[in-house]
């Protein structure tokens, strides 16, 4: 499966679950620099829409960025 469908599948799920009232925690590993050219503010964004909770945020921020 490539990233993008890859990605593509996990938003799905989490828009689908977010509309149902049901939570999903999703954990993702950069591996052989697979995230590299994704624009880290669109992540922050993203997560501020699904009304991530702000302490998973700083925690997504601070990860992606050091």
């Amino acid at each position: 499966m490539s990233t993008e469908a890859a990605l593509s599948r996990v938003t799905s799920e989490l828009q689908r679950t977010s509309y149902s009232g049901e939570y999903t925690i999703a954990i993702s590993f950069d591996i052989e620099a697979a995230f590299d050219s994704i624009l880290y503010q669109a992540i922050i964004n993203s997560s501020v829409n699904f009304q991530v909770p702000e302490y998973l945020i700083n925690y997504i921020h601070s990860y992606l960025h050091e």
